[in-house]
């Protein structure tokens, strides 16, 4: 008996040696395994904003009255459809179509009186080139007439010489010569009249020139008063239609309402005042804002990100894959813009809208845990000790 129970107890030594072999060697085994994963697996790190939303990659064009006014018709309903230049919004003008339309008839009016002066200039233009032609003739005439008496008196005198020495010689009788003499200042008389006519002719052809071009001028002076009248009713009515078209607000773009102000008819807007907006037709693109320090020099185009909207959850409906497209350099209101481009839009079970919040997750790097350890000591240990503690 006694030797039995010396050999059991050996026996049970030996198992339990051998059970503590064995479980050295699966603890040294998942330590190996554990200190594999920990220097050599590669875990992913990510930049997360919750500061993001899907938008269109075209800009939303803000609707604002450009005037103040009473509304009179308002098409703007939420999530609307609308054409470039359709009428969303109409504002009373009653007072701008009277005075547009008063304007117009006076710029009608003063275009007829224009017309009807031009017409009586070139009228007046040709009436005095055709009394020039007439008095250039008239005038003409008379100077032949006066050359030929001229002519004639000359003749006269000649004969009147002549037969005066014949009656000095004895050879003609007094009468004749008498007569020959009468005849020749007769003629000298009939030359000086003729000379005396030229010359009227001459004093009021410059008289009636001088009246005739002194009416054109009046009338020349005239028509550049009507034309600068006609002129200043234009820009006046110019003017008056820019206005005009000022009460009526139109689509900028094509595009849906996406907000807007509940106005009722009859209620008065403001200068300047928001009305709503329009978002135009375009791919939808992840806009999202980061601290500087997370973005700058970590988040780069091309890197993989995915996007979980705000209100879905992650669980039943997933994330959507998304790559960095490009990363802003400057911060705005403390943070950086970083916009992404959706790989797989479609394939998300919720239809994607402008406007959607959600969150970002930007895959920056991949490192080892025992990186991310050291990591994470090393910015422990580099903290700044606060003042009075040792």
């Amino acid at each position: 008996m006694p030797t039995s129970f010396s050999r059991t107890l050996r026996s049970l030594e030996a198992d339990r040696f051998r059970g503590s072999l064995l479980g050295i060697a699966v603890g040294l085994a998942l330590l190996s395994g554990w200190l594999t994963w920990f220097v050599f697996a590669r875990v992913a790190l990510y930049e997360v904003s919750d500061a993001a939303r899907l938008e269109v990659d075209v800009e939303p064009h803000e609707v604002m009255s450009p005037i103040s006014g009473r509304v009179i018709r308002n098409e703007m309903v939420l999530g609307r459809e609308f054409q470039k230049g359709e009428l969303l919004i109409a504002l009373d003008a009653v007072e701008t179509q009277y005075e547009l339309a008063e304007t117009t008839a006076e710029a009608r009016g003063g275009l007829d009186q224009l017309e009807r002066l031009r017409l009586e200039i070139s009228a007046q233009s040709q009436a005095l080139v055709s009394s020039e032609r007439a008095s250039r003739s008239a005038r003409a005439e008379a100077r032949a007439r006066y050359q030929e008496a001229l002519e004639s008196a000359s003749f006269a005198a000649q004969s009147a010489a002549r037969l005066a020495r014949l009656h000095d010689e004895g050879l003609l009788a007094k009468a004749e010569s008498d007569a020959a003499a009468t005849s020749h200042m007769q003629r000298v008389n009939a030359a000086q009249a003729l000379a005396s006519s030229v010359e009227r002719l001459n004093r009021e052809w410059q008289i009636d020139l001088a009246e005739k071009r002194a009416e054109l001028e009046s009338l020349e002076r005239e028509r550049s008063r009507l034309e600068s009248s006609v002129e200043s009713l234009d820009a006046v009515e110019d003017r008056l239609e820019h206005t005009l078209s000022l009460h009526q607000l139109r689509a900028p773009v094509a595009g849906r309402i996406g907000d807007l102000v509940s106005l009722k008819v009859s209620e008065v807007v403001s200068a300047g005042q928001h009305l709503g907006t329009i978002i135009p037709p375009g791919d939808l693109h992840v806009v999202a804002q980061f601290a500087p320090h997370r973005a700058l020099g970590r988040i780069r185009p091309g890197q993989s990100a995915k996007l979980r909207l705000q209100g879905f959850s992650w669980v039943q409906y997933g994330a959507v894959p998304a790559t960095v497209s490009r990363v802003g350099s400057e911060p705005s209101g403390g943070t950086i813009r970083v916009e992404l481009s959706l790989d797989n839009p479609d394939g998300f079970p919720v239809d994607l809208a402008h406007g959607l919040p959600g969150i970002v997750e930007v895959e920056v790097e991949r490192i080892s845990p025992a990186t991310l350890v050291l990591r994470a000591a090393g910015n422990t240990l580099s903290r700044p000790v606060s003042s009075g503690v040792r």
